[in-house]
């Protein structure tokens, strides 16, 4: 035969089962499959996408809040360095060294026992002379004298006119407190008051209706009370904003009602009966002391005041100013003692960049405000995500609980009406919530019941109202569309089951006799080897396609359940060991080994054993064929808590891209070219058949692992459960 004849052969072979293939197959199917996964693939591709984006948003978020920290920090301090007042480099520059200037100065009269630390003043650009007095006249004293100065290091460039002055006096009392190891320090003069005190009788009190503030009258003068108070009458306390109700309604009882006045370390209470309502008019025709109330009680006040505290009092003047320009001897800022030459270098530094800080604070403040707000989005988000996964009586329960908490704010804040919301809330609100909640869980109840495949399930709305009314009777109506569709669906596979059916018998019929005729032509003595070949190829291609009839048949009897199925109790074990002993010559042939783990028990299942044998022929059939040679191949036999499984595994010689499931279904081949035998009908039969004996079927693919696992529920489980 030659191969011309070959391939004309495997050709029409082939399009036959395509063309017996393409009855199955249905075109709509594999376009809702091809959405399906579609769907599948966006979402795992948005749910990435999601996971990606709130990882990148928590980043910026702690990186800008991070940021944002910092640069209002260094916004805050440079603030207070001035650098944000708007002064030009130049302004800026002169009020930081006139701060530092005084520091210096207090600095220097902390040494005035000695000779004001000018050894190490000298060492800087700074210029001092120091002047000091008894009495308050010095500035009656020309201070281009230098005779008038106690030291000073005064160049020939001394200027009257261009000299800062830092004023005080000094006494017993008098403290100097500084900190003069780098420009971030301090310097105060602190002058205890309680040594300046003058006290004084307290007359009466004013309280400015306008400005909502008490003054206590001592002497010729008003102070100002700057410290918290208030209203006390029996047990009821209010703020200070109520004063003034509170003295107007105080007419009856004055004796009952007083003013409690707080001041550190005090308490002071004033009678309503010594307060007089004035406005601020009437302060206008009164003294206002600036003083300080230090202390209050017994009918006086301690003020401080600026009479002689000591009498052994200097007053000082300090008199500066500095090298122009600033001479750095050749040494870096950093290692210099000169606080001048550092505040230089600082205040130019923080001018410079002052309005990069600015914008990276604002473009960071904003990137931080787009990021509180994403995060209040998604945590709202996230509530109505988690609280769409609450039940729905939970859900009701939170509503009554809230509706519940409302009604007792306005039963306990007085309002009008609460009795009457009470009772709406008990007779109208909770009834109505409950009903719609009762009626929408048969609704939910009945949608449940029709997503796990009860397409039979209705809702009963003859006491349903409004809008719940027709979501139930729109829910009733596609179950009775989907009751129609599978209906139809059935009535079709059905009657392309009964097509194929009735066609292959119709094809066996003169399919036998093509068979006997065949057979006959064998025997005759026909001199042509050409039609010896040919005869051979027609009694080989007929047998084949009477096994492909047969086995359709078969496949389209156990998918319509009717093949007669006669149960009784089968050893599994035996019927693997002696299917396996029929292959095991071939299966070395084919270059396999084959290798059986049973256990040493028999173990039963209620099967048919003709089908059984059936099932276990097409798995070793399909391992012959298409295992790779030189592998190996297993079947395994276990026994569970109530089933028994039966797993055949072997890798496939050809490259499996698909997924296990599709393998089950008629006439699909792990060999797309079909230049093998099998029909794509032995996995299929057998699916069909196990599920008629109320088994499973499931296939794995692992990369070119191929498996089948079959479980039968186990015979002595069955029994234990009866006993």
């Amino acid at each position: 035969m030659d191969e011309t004849t070959n391939s004309r052969d495997v050709a029409n072979e082939a399009d036959d089962r395509e063309s017996i293939a393409g009855i199955e197959e249905n075109p709509q199917d594999k376009k809702e499959d091809n959405r399906r996964e579609k769907r599948a693939k966006s979402k795992c591709g948005k749910n990435s996408r999601f996971k990606k984006s709130t990882v990148v948003m928590m980043i910026v978020s702690v990186a800008s809040c991070a940021l944002t920290i910092l640069l209002g920090i260094a916004t805050a301090f440079m603030a207070d360095f001035g650098v944000m007042d708007g002064y030009s480099r130049d302004s800026m520059l002169n009020y930081q060294m006139e701060l530092l200037m005084d520091r210096y100065s207090v600095w220097a009269l902390s040494d005035r026992g000695r000779n004001f630390n000018m050894d190490t003043i000298e060492k800087t650009n700074l210029h001092m002379g120091i002047i000091s007095s008894k009495k308050d006249d010095i500035d009656t004293k020309d201070l281009a004298d230098m005779s008038n100065y106690v030291v000073n290091n005064f160049d020939k460039n001394f200027d009257v006119d261009n000299v800062h002055i830092f004023k005080t006096y000094v006494d017993k009392y008098t403290d100097l407190n500084y900190d003069m190891s780098d420009i971030w320090g301090y310097a105060r003069v602190w002058h205890d008051q309680i040594e300046n005190a003058e006290q004084i009788q307290m007359q009466g009190f004013y309280y400015d209706w306008m400005t909502n503030k008490l003054y206590v009258q001592a002497g010729e003068y008003l102070y100002l009370l700057n410290t918290g108070y208030w209203v006390t009458n029996a047990d009821r306390s209010e703020s200070s904003d109520d004063v003034l109700s509170y003295i107007n309604d105080a007419h009856d009882d004055w004796t009952d009602m007083t003013l409690l006045v707080e001041i550190p370390d005090f308490e002071y209470q004033i009678p309503v009966s010594k307060i007089e309502i004035i406005d601020d008019l009437e302060l206008q025709d009164k003294n206002i002391s600036q003083n300080e109330i230090l202390n209050m009680g017994a009918g006086y006040l301690d003020v401080a005041c600026n009479g002689d505290a000591s009498t052994d009092r200097t007053y000082y003047w300090v008199v500066t100013y500095l090298n122009d320009p600033l001479v750095s001897n050749g040494q870096s800022p950093w290692h210099n003692d000169d606080l001048f030459l550092q505040m230089r270098t600082v205040s130019n530094f923080l001018y410079d960049w002052k309005y990069v800080v600015v914008v990276l604070l604002v473009l960071s403040g904003i990137t931080l405000g787009v990021s509180v707000l994403y995060w209040i989005f998604k945590g709202i988000s996230l509530v109505f995500h988690a609280f769409g996964k609450i039940i729905l009586m939970w859900k009701l329960g939170l509503v009554l609980l809230v509706g519940f908490w409302l009604i007792v704010t306005l039963g306990l804040s007085g309002g009008g009406g609460s009795a009457l919301l009470i009772i709406l809330y008990v007779f109208v609100f909770c009834p109505v919530v409950l009903y719609i909640g009762w009626e929408y869980r048969k609704i939910s109840k009945v949608c449940d019941e029709l997503a796990k495949g009860n397409i039979d399930a209705k809702i009963d709305s003859k006491h349903m109202v409004w809008d719940m009314k027709n979501q139930a009777e729109n829910i009733n109506a596609i179950s009775e569309s989907i009751n129609l569709a599978v209906e139809q669906k059935m009535k079709s596979e059905r009657m392309k089951a009964e097509l194929i059916t009735n066609v292959s018998h119709d094809i066996k019929t003169p399919l036998t006799s093509v068979i006997n005729y065949v057979d006959l032509l064998s025997r005759e003595d026909i001199e042509s080897e050409n039609a010896k070949e040919y005869i051979e190829v027609l009694d080989r291609q007929s047998n084949k396609l009477k096994k492909l009839i047969v086995d359709l048949i078969e496949a389209s009897k156990a998918s319509t359940g009717n093949l007669e199925i006669h149960p009784e109790e089968i050893d599994v074990r035996m019927a693997l060991l002696q299917v396996t002993g029929e292959y095991e010559e071939k299966l070395k042939e084919a270059g396999v080994e084959l290798f059986l783990n049973e256990p040493e028990e028999s173990v039963m299942v209620s099967a048919d054993g003709r089908y059984l044998f059936r099932i276990f022929d097409n798995l070793m059939t399909n391992i012959m064929k298409y295992s790779l040679g030189n592998t190996r191949a297993y079947i395994d036999l276990k026994t569970e808590d109530e089933s028994v499984l039966i797993v055949f595994k072997n890798i496939s010689r050809d490259q499996l891209n698909v997924s296990g499931e599709e393998f089950t279904e008629r006439f699909y081949r792990g060999d797309a070219s079909r230049n093998t035998e099998g029909n794509g009908l032995g996995l299929a039969i057998v699916k069909s058949l196990v599920e008629l004996m109320q088994g499973t079927v499931s296939v794995v693919v692992d990369g070119d692992l191929f498996k089948v696992e079959i479980r039968f529920p186990r015979l002595e489980a069955d029994n234990k459960a009866e006993k």
